[in-house]
């Protein structure tokens, strides 16, 4: 790789660190960076301290979260302090090994095509909004590493590339349990290189740290967290729960992979006009998104609003256009003369096609049954898979030679996409943290040394932490005549859980009003589609005063 080259490539991870570290903690990051400071605070013991949040205090044990990334913050912590905006700046070695993986992946199973490739997948809706602290993006980078050391070890008959990329990989699965595929994924590749051996051995190593660290786990705290959590996730199970889950799926990969899709249309030989309407008709989607206000349907179904049905076609169709485009590229890649240059008179894909359709339907496998429910976040194995066998068909018929200025344009409105979705995130993170400023403040006006409790989730309840409020534990904190309590309506309450107030009076009501008419929370982190129209404030904080003694409850269901 020449030194311009990986200038380029280092200024882009610059970039990404750089956009996630101006955005307040947002939604589960909170969890994460308090996991952090615990690891922090005893390496040597994992889990051995409690997560107190406003629905009650657990053990850490009993809370999914593998410990890979956990030390990478615990380390940060200890290096840099206990200061968010300097622990996501931590992550940029992360986002070096994402960005440097995905390039030479691109390389390998699509050249020529590894700028635009690389544009359209790290400056997607499905990657840059979902960074934070959330454990995906890593995951993603260290299984990416994994592959690529992998792929150069299998070429260069290296073994000790071999065990490094197993350590990776079992660095991954231990970063997310959703990595559980890797070793097949490499499996795979050696076997259709005919060197099943390193394979072998990689799937080994990973398996074999992944099984240690479990063990010891269960040493430390009675039981595997793997195991334990396991049990848990999706107690339906079956084809209930890949019904439940393929389609937000679909929805949701069809809604961050714009660029992908458009791309496979014009490798699909669209002409211009044809790829053009169709960008064009993804505009008029997501501006009728943004403008329809929730006008309600006769139709006697509470759910039926105008926006939804808008929201509901509009990532229905984009799903649909997405898996009609990745299956007719599948059948081309199959229908393309060989490596060789030999004739294809039936289906027949080559070795890097058919790993690349191995990979696809592993993904898909993988995210049906380790996801216990649908996000955006969970098509990103799927949407990179996608956008290499795009690449590739796109590489083998010469698009950046015949199409250049198309392509540039795809992905343009590409980045304009994840402009919005990445706006949209900010707006909504930020109203975690400045709902939790003004209530403080409020009520500083009225009392000058107030006792202030916060009954919340999220953002909201990580920056009420550091503003000084205590956190009010139902069942558990004693609050006297006299103090405050700060709730926020939801998403920033927490979820199913509605307040008795009969001892508290409502002192005031405060909400955060901005021009930007869309949300990603919750929808993008647990929904069926990534985005929805915003009808009225963003946020709406409730202000009660103490009338009485008393200890929280809540109301029965």
């Amino acid at each position: 790789m020449t030194a311009h080259r990986c200038g380029l490539l280092l200024l882009v991870a610059v970039l990404v660190t750089g956009l996630n570290a101006v955005k307040p903690l947002h939604i589960d990051s909170p969890i994460y960076y308090e996991y952090g400071l615990g690891f922090a605070s005893d390496p040597i013991h994992p889990y051995n301290f409690q997560y107190r949040a406003s629905l009650g205090a657990a053990p850490a044990h009993q809370i999914m979260i593998p410990p890979c990334f956990l030390y990478w913050l615990a380390t940060g912590i200890h290096l840099l302090g206990d200061n968010p905006v300097l622990l996501k700046l931590w992550l940029f070695p992360l986002v070096v090994l994402l960005v440097f993986s995905l390039h030479d992946l691109f390389r390998r199973f699509a050249p020529g095509m590894e700028r635009p490739l690389l544009c359209m997948t790290i400056l997607s809706p499905v990657l840059l909004p979902n960074f934070d602290l959330f454990l995906d993006i890593p995951t993603l980078a260290l299984s990416l590493a994994s592959l690529s050391l992998f792929c150069t070890a299998v070429e260069r008959k290296t073994w000790w590339m071999v065990v490094a990329a197993g350590v990776v990989a079992g660095s991954a699965m231990q970063t997310k349990y959703s990595a559980l595929v890797l070793p097949g994924i490499l499996l795979i590749y050696a076997f259709l290189q005919k060197r099943p051996g390193p394979g072998l051995l990689a799937g080994l190593v990973a398996v074999g740290l992944f099984v240690s660290w479990e063990c010891y786990v269960a040493t430390c705290q009675g039981s595997s967290h793997f195991l334990l959590h396991a049990g848990r996730q999706n107690p339906g199970g079956g084809m209930k729960k890949v019904r439940d889950l393929i389609v937000p799926l679909i929805g949701n990969a069809g809604g961050v992979c714009v660029a992908g899709t458009l791309l496979g249309l014009v490798a699909l030989r669209w002409s211009r006009r044809q790829v053009l309407a169709a960008l064009g008709g993804v505009a008029c989607g997501f501006l009728l998104l943004t403008l329809i206000p929730p006008l309600e349907l006769r139709s006697g179904h509470p759910h039926w609003h105008a926006d939804y049905l808008v929201r509901m076609v509009l990532f229905g169709i984009l799903g649909l256009l997405w898996v009609v485009t990745v299956a007719q590229v599948m059948y081309r890649l199959g229908r393309l003369p060989g490596e060789d240059g030999s004739v294809q008179i039936h289906w027949s894909p080559d070795r890097g096609t058919l790993f690349l359709l191995l990979w696809f339907g592993l993904e898909v496998a993988g995210s049906l049954v380790l996801s216990p429910f649908p996000a955006s976040r969970r098509t990103l194995g799927v949407t990179v898979v996608s956008m290499l066998l795009v690449g590739r068909l796109a590489s083998r018929v010469g698009v950046l030679q015949t199409h250049p200025r198309l392509v540039q344009g795809i992905a343009g409105a590409g980045v304009l996409l994840t402009t919005l979705f990445c706006v949209v995130e900010f707006y909504d993170a930020r109203a975690g943290e400045s709902g939790s400023r003004e209530a403080l403040t409020w009520i500083r006006q009225h009392e000058s040394h107030p006792r202030v409790w916060h009954f919340s989730w999220h953002g909201f309840s990580f920056y009420a932490d550091r503003l000084g409020m205590n956190c009010a534990v139902v069942g558990e904190s004693s609050l006297r005549r006299g103090d405050w309590v700060v709730v926020p309506d939801p998403p920033f309450a927490p979820p199913g859980s509605k307040l008795v107030t009969t001892d508290l009076s409502p002192a005031s009501k405060l909400s955060l009003v901005d021009p930007v008419p869309l949300r990603t929370i919750l929808c993008y982190y647990a929904g069926r589609t990534p985005l929805e129209h915003l009808h009225g404030p963003r946020l709406t904080v409730t202000i009660y005063h103490v009338d009485r003694d008393t200890v929280l409850t809540l109301a029965q269901p």
